[in-house]
């Protein structure tokens, strides 16, 4: 279906209008019952109805009001627009105008921290209903500065999501599957404008809900089939939350998020992303999918997925994210994992394929329970500076991964076992392991563990589990860089970047041929490290390629609002995580071409000429005269026999009636129409013969 113009407010189909039928009198329909067209007229009434509604556009701005229409020129304001459900329909569109939306804390009370913005709309798998920038312009979602207010135990401000899709008015306990399902958000800013400190000293009395933190969380998905597509979400208490039983096939696809959460006295809270739910067995139409993000340094977890004693984390699939931590206690690493409680299988079909990961640790398990953990597929991850934990899971698949880590000392991974001595027969091979880079003996190689062991060789390892039987273990890092080039599914002007540079380089250059990218086209980079504050802009080079600074003083890193200091230092040189938007095309010239005439000379026709490479048409081989056309500046090489037809002997090239060559052989290069003439010389007469009384006599003419 083709989008209508976001200029122009479209009305709905006046299929709609059909519905007053339903209002027809008795007698009218009596008439039509009289009418012998009625077939006809039945026929066209239900085809009619069968033609979807066309969908809709509508607006919402910063200045927009309750008692606008939804036009263009007419906005609602935002909390107005995402109630109404009886105008915005499947399949329509919400355009949020450029600035910065924000609003009291509303619902507020005795259990329930509330929102600040609330989406009720609700679309269908066939028709969602989009909430996006509009074109050209950044909405801005702010999730303000709330004071805390200890409600029955539930009004923190963290708690409070900036946006709540889904569910009833209600954070985490919502069972409803038709309020706000089928929404998709994207391009959209969430943030909270708040200088507050980011320190925490109620860790004793409030432990993750603290009230002298009034930061806002950013998005919490409890509606069925929500996707979150290409926002920024940073310096919340949290990026992305899904809680509720309900809360199933999710997408989270090309987001960034960065600097959420907070420090506490002494743990660490806040992640990028928090993942809970749904209570689901069945596969199908209930994966959590989360995709071709980056996740950048957060003050706990890059991601944290795992629940209580008696939650579920049922079909989360983890695919081509970037994770890029602190490097200290796992801040921006990845938990997917369980408590020990009540339940079999309480976690399942667990996927982490194809990630790549800088300074983040990466933890297969929470704590240790014999029957919550069913199933996990993790191969194909590629992760620089990381410390892996593997426990409980009955069934687990841990192959074909690249793990780099040039720490001294550090462990590479640690086991927990279920009970003493207790090793899982897991598929835990084909791994590639760069480890402690040196010369022995400095080289440390005891870095596997199994818990309440000693640290133990490779070698020892293997024995000891059964794993690793076909894994590589090297004390050599890679010289030739890894670069990887991902699309956007969902814009096709939007690509990431995770660039690990091996040489040490101070230049990586990417080919963006497979972005469908050329010549002369703008692009706007992101270090995605600062992503609003080291941004340089570049032109797609003739062969099509464009350059990555990947020096250490060229970069920053950015400071969370209201700290001192960055949670990280800079992964450059040695990594870089980047976001291309590309700005403007540059429509390639047209292709001039030029026609070269190939003629001969005695004789004038039927002299057989070689062409290379192929002409525009794919002619090649000729017999004089002919023509062939070739793109400006193509060299072609033409040859021409040593021997012509009637025994001609090959003389001469003429090029545009000026003697060119004497080789059979020539190469023109070539912006205009040209005429290439071989010339050929006659064979000389035979003897004559005379014959005189008999005698042969010779006589040369």
């Amino acid at each position: 279906m083709k989008r209508p113009s976001p200029e122009v407010r479209n009305q709905r189909s006046e299929i709609r209008d059909q519905k007053s039928a339903k209002s027809a009198s008795p007698a009218d329909l009596r008439l039509l019952t009289s009418d012998r067209s009625l077939p006809l007229i039945s026929c066209l009434f239900l085809l009619l109805l069968a033609v979807p509604a066309q969908a809709s556009v509508f607006y919402a701005s910063t200045t927009g009001t309750s008692g606008g229409t939804g036009a263009i020129g007419s906005p609602w304001d935002l909390q107005t627009a995402l109630n109404k459900t009886a105008t915005i329909l499947p399949g329509d569109t919400l355009y949020l105008r450029g600035g910065i939306y924000t609003h009291a804390p509303q619902s507020t009370g005795p259990g329930n921290e509330g929102y600040i913005f609330e989406v009720t709309l609700t679309g269908t798998a066939a028709n969602r209903i989009t909430i996006r920038s509009y074109t050209g312009e950044s909405a801005r979602l702010d999730g303000g500065i709330v004071a805390a207010v200890l409600n029955d135990g539930y009004g923190h401000a963290v708690a409070r999501p900036t946006l709540l899709v889904g569910g009833d008015g209600r954070i985490g306990t919502s069972t409803s599957t038709t309020i706000g399902a089928y929404i998709t958000v994207q391009d959209l800013e969430f943030f909270c404008s708040s200088a507050q400190t980011r320190l925490s000293f109620q860790d004793d009395a409030h432990g993750s809900f603290p009230l002298d933190i009034t930061r806002s969380t950013g998005v919490v998905a409890q509606g069925k089939g929500t996707r979150i597509i290409n926002c920024v979400f940073h310096d919340l208490a949290t990026g992305i939350e899904s809680f509720s039983s309900v809360s199933m096939d999710h997408e989270y696809y090309g987001n960034v998020l960065f600097n959420n959460g907070w420090q506490g006295s002494p743990h660490a809270h806040g992640h990028n992303f928090y993942l809970q739910g749904p209570v689901i067995v069945t596969p199908t139409n209930v994966i959590k999918l989360v995709k071709r993000n980056y996740s950048g340094p957060s003050y706990d977890k890059g991601v944290q997925a795992y629940g209580t004693g008696t939650s579920y984390e049922g079909h989360y699939h983890f695919l081509e994210n970037v994770w890029l931590g602190s490097g200290a206690t796992s801040h921006g690493g990845v938990l997917l994992g369980m408590r020990n409680g009540i339940g079999a299988n309480r976690i399942m079909d667990s996927q982490f394929i194809n990630n790549y990961g800088y300074n983040a640790d990466l933890s297969l398990y929470f704590q240790q329970d014999a029957i919550a953990y069913q199933d996990c597929l993790a191969y194909g991850n590629y992760f620089y500076k990381v410390f892996l934990q593997f426990s409980s899971w009955q069934t687990l698949t841990f192959t074909n991964n690249y793990i780099f880590n040039s720490a001294p000392i550090v462990k590479v991974a640690s086991l927990a076992t279920n009970a003493v001595a207790a090793i899982l027969p897991w598929d835990f091979n084909r791994n590639f392991y760069w480890i402690n880079p040196g010369t022995a003996p400095s080289i440390a190689t005891n870095v596997w563990v199994i818990e309440g062991l000693a640290p133990m060789t490779f070698t020892s390892w293997k024995s000891r589990t059964g794993y690793d039987a076909n894994s590589i273990v090297s004390h050599t890092l890679p010289t030739t860089n890894n670069v990887i080039v991902q699309n956007n599914a969902y814009d096709v002007d939007r690509a990431q970047v995770a660039a690990y540079n091996w040489s040490g380089g101070t230049n990586i250059s990417i080919n963006v041929v497979p972005l469908g990218w050329a010549t002369g086209d703008a692009v706007t980079i992101r270090n995605l490290q600062n992503y609003y504050g080291d941004v340089f802009n570049a032109t797609v080079s003739a062969t099509r390629t464009l350059n990555l600074d990947m020096r250490a003083a060229s970069h920053s890193v950015a400071i969370p609002f209201g700290d001192s200091a960055a949670l990280s230092a800079t992964s450059f040189p040695e990594f870089g995580a980047f976001l291309l938007r590309r700005t403007s095309t540059n429509p390639p010239a047209a292709t001039v071409t030029f026609t070269l005439t190939v003629a001969s000379s005695n004789p004038a026709t039927g002299v057989t000429i070689n062409m290379s490479p192929p002409d525009n048409n794919g002619a090649a081989v000729g017999t004089t005269g002919f023509t062939r056309i070739y793109d400006t500046n193509d060299v072609v090489t033409l040859t021409a026999p040593a021997i012509g037809p009637s025994s001609s002997t090959f003389a001469k090239w003429q090029l545009d009636g000026v003697d060119f060559a004497v080789t059979q052989a020539i190469t023109i290069t070539n912006s205009a129409d040209a005429t290439a003439t071989a010339f050929f010389t006659s064979p000389p007469a035979p003897p004559a013969v005379d014959f005189r009384r008999g005698a042969l006599r010779r006589r040369v003419l």
